[in-house]
């Protein structure tokens, strides 16, 4: 991997990316764990300050690159990614500088590059390369706020012009070029959607979900509107960092020889809620969203789950406020009192010693 990490922990980011990727509806471009040469070299490494130092060749990792198509730009985002797997406490501010810095370079440079391009078969003209920067936290341990190590720790006695402000990573220090965005994948995120997708594994199974037929929802925006197949919908990383994310699926209904029923999945909505509640009128603002979305008018199954660990103990008491109040204001009270309301468990992953030496 791109990192210099272990084979052992490497490998591991690379097999939960490839767990999750699929369910966000994301295309993988191989081949994985290739460098591809610098077009811009004196810029991104440039000769040492001597006599007669010569410009060296120089190349750029690529761990694997995802892409999907925007819902309202219809672009294609390609995401130049590198995977890293952290055990708690390893996770340290130089070591995520540089991976950005990296990540920066690249991305700069494969938007020149013909290699890059070809290799991966992004050629199309309506193309915007972003990077990606995948931490995965393999020990399960990491309960910190991530971008905090963004700014280290701060002495009160220092000023804001101190060595140690100047070593914050911000968009400055890791030559982010401009019109370019870096997206991070941090353990909070990548636990949110693994939580998310445990979730449709274990309701699928109850027949309360068709995976085999469902879509990231965006509404129709004042100056965008979703243009491609609702069937094609990616979960954005825009998406992914939203409070909230919705998720639509259709009917299936099979019979047998006999015309018996075998299986039976209405239409609905799963609506995962990853902030947090700190009142009634945050569920308020989400029932009047659904409303505005046209959702509440559907007549389809409505299931909001809220991800526990990121919950008060009030939290379902402020989804029954908020509904007493929306019906107040609204009616609507048939629908609104159909909305199922749960509190889901966070799913806790670990790798062992032995999965992390083999």
């Amino acid at each position: 991997m791109a990192g210099g990490e272990r084979a052992g922990i490497a490998a591991i980011a690379g097999k939960v990316a490839n767990e999750i990727i699929p369910w966000l509806k994301w295309t993988i471009h191989p081949p994985s764990d290739q460098n591809f040469e610098c077009v811009l070299p004196q810029k991104h490494n440039p000769p040492k300050a001597e006599p007669d130092s010569e410009q060296k060749a120089h190349n750029h990792p690529t761990d694997v690159v995802y892409s999907y198509i925007d819902p309202y730009t219809e672009k294609t985002i390609a995401l130049n990614t590198d995977l890293k797997s952290y055990a708690t406490g390893t996770i340290k501010q130089f070591a995520i500088r540089k991976a950005l810095k990296s990540l920066a370079h690249s991305i700069d440079c494969a938007r020149y590059s013909d290699e890059w391009k070809t290799r991966y078969s992004l050629t199309q003209e309506d193309l915007e390369i972003r990077g990606m920067l995948f931490v995965y936290n393999h020990d399960g341990g990491w309960d910190s706020t991530f971008y905090d190590i963004f700014y280290g720790k701060k002495s009160s006695k220092k000023s804001s012009t101190s060595a140690e402000s100047e070593q914050d990573i911000n968009i400055l220090n890791i030559d982010l070029q401009k019109d370019q965005q870096i997206h991070i994948l941090e353990p909070s995120s990548i636990k949110y959607i693994k939580t998310v997708i445990d979730d449709l594994e274990k309701l699928d199974s109850r027949g309360e979900f068709n995976r085999a037929n469902y879509q990231f929802f965006y509404p129709d925006l004042n100056l965008h509107k979703a243009k491609n197949l609702p069937s094609s919908r990616p979960a954005t990383l825009e998406l992914i960092s939203a409070p909230f994310m919705i998720i639509e699926y259709q009917e299936e209904h099979l019979f047998n020889a006999k015309q018996e029923a075998i299986k039976s999945i209405d239409a609905g909505y799963k609506i995962y809620y990853k902030a947090r509640i700190e009142g009634w009128k945050d569920m308020f603002f989400l029932l009047d969203s659904l409303s505005n979305y046209q959702i509440l008018n559907s007549n389809k199954k409505i299931s909001i789950r809220a991800i526990a660990s990121d919950q008060s103990d009030m939290a379902k008491n402020y989804f029954r406020t908020a509904s007493q109040e929306y019906i107040k204001k609204w009616g609507k009270s048939e629908t609104i009192e159909k909305i199922e309301f749960e509190l889901i468990p966070t799913v806790s992953d670990f790798f062992s010693k032995e999965e992390l030496d083999w």
